[in-house]
């Protein structure tokens, strides 16, 4: 089987997860990898160990951690047995067959099934949050982390971002967020009901986090965007979480781009410097994160797919902010 890098931007493995390196381009994490084909972020037991990974050029060492070089995937991802992976259920391959037209069996294929028909629900009914729901399952890939497998009773129990734990089975057992697989299609109510009840049982600003968290993937970044909407002239997001998001097309430019960001909005307006760790660093406040983002032009990044994610990154965010504001109010949480 061969995986192209189109196929890759595709399915959604790539968005804004690889890297670029200076002499091997586009690198992932290893662990990012892994979760994506097998549902853990370890490196399932396959024929080839780590090292052997690394001789082979497939997996480099870099910044303290394990990187696969994706013009390589193919060389990573035939190493592996599958048949051998589906057997005891220690991993999650429905991404993995669902690509490569592999037949899913046991309670994978259940559980393959069950996402696209409640997704399914879901885009027909369009209950409250609706759509975080769907990015928390994922309608063009599966986004579960498995957590436990119990092969007496055959339960699967799954993640679903960092607070949504599922269980699955083949049975009836009368539990809140567990789901038989065998007998879901007059629950679909109940099974949105309790997925609702768990996001909305955190607090309004954890309740806001978790959202930002599921479009962004950065736990700490969205704690920082809800920090800085609620006290606006803040000045608490530090410009290198925004340069972690953007893909400059060299370390020149990402200077140029930052000089020419401070020089038209002076200090103290939109951002302002502070010492942190004995470091002066430059810090936004809500304004200045918006006007971050509005004021990039292509001249600076590193590829126009780039632009395109910070758009759709930028347009996510505030989309969010709304919707999860009007959710809570809604249901009157504020």
């Amino acid at each position: 089987m061969s995986l192209t890098y189109i196929e890759m931007r595709n399915i959604g493995l790539l968005n804004d997860n690889f890297e670029v390196h200076p002499e091997y381009h586009r690198i992932m994490k290893l662990s990012n990898v892994n979760k994506f084909f097998f549902g853990t972020t370890e490196t399932p037991h396959g024929t080839l160990c780590t090292q052997n990974f690394i001789d082979k050029n497939i997996i480099i060492k870099y910044k303290n951690d394990l990187y696969l070089i994706l013009s390589n995937i193919n060389g990573y991802l035939n190493s592996f047995d599958i048949k051998n992976l589906e057997k005891y259920n220690k991993y999650i391959i429905i991404n993995y067959c669902n690509l490569y037209k592999y037949p899913l069996v046991g309670i994978q294929s259940n559980l393959n099934v069950f996402i696209k028909d409640f997704i399914s629900y879901l885009q027909q009914t369009k209950p409250f949050h609706y759509n975080i729901i769907i990015e928390l399952l994922g309608d063009k890939y599966f986004k579960g982390k498995i957590v436990a497998y119990e092969e007496s009773s055959n339960i699967l129990s799954v993640i679903f971002g960092s607070f949504l734990v599922i269980s699955f089975g083949l049975t009836n057992i009368n539990t809140p967020l567990y789901v038989n697989l065998l007998d879901y299609q007059s629950k679909y109510k109940s099974i949105y009901d309790d997925i609702n009840k768990t996001i909305l049982m955190t607090s309004p600003d954890n309740y806001v986090i978790n959202n930002l968290s599921i479009i962004t993937g950065n736990p700490a970044f969205a704690a920082l965007l809800v920090q800085s909407h609620n006290n606006k002239n803040e000045y608490c997001i530090p410009i290198d979480e925004l340069v972690k998001l953007t893909k400059f097309k060299s370390k020149e430019l990402k200077k140029e781009y930052i000089d020419y960001f401070c020089s038209i909005y002076t200090e103290h307006s939109i951002w302002n410097t502070q010492n942190i760790n004995d470091y002066e660093i430059i810090c936004l406040n809500f304004e200045g994160l918006n006007k971050y983002f509005l004021n990039l032009e292509m001249k600076y990044l590193y590829s126009f797919d780039v632009k395109e994610s910070i758009n759709n990154l930028y347009y996510s965010i505030t989309n969010e902010l709304i919707c999860s504001y009007k959710t809570l109010y809604l249901n009157r949480c504020i």
